[in-house]
């Protein structure tokens, strides 16, 4: 139960970066579209993306499954 918490915390956290960094790359005026094929993807998400999974990875990596 306890390994189970401590996932749901990191990927709580990384929602919370996700949305602090998508919300401060449109802030910076991050909000151009890259086309990929039917859908256009604003680079402030495709930022705040990759930033999020980082952080879970590292922060599951570290406090989850450190064993």
């Amino acid at each position: 139960m306890t390994r189970f918490l401590q996932f749901c915390c990191v990927g709580a956290s990384g929602m919370v970066i996700d949305f602090a960094w998508f919300h401060a790359a449109r802030f910076l005026g991050l909000t151009g579209a890259l086309g990929l094929g039917l859908f256009e993807v604003p680079y402030a998400n495709m930022l705040s993306v990759a930033i999020a999974i980082q952080w879970n990875f590292v922060g599951n990596r570290l406090l989850t499954f450190k064993d």
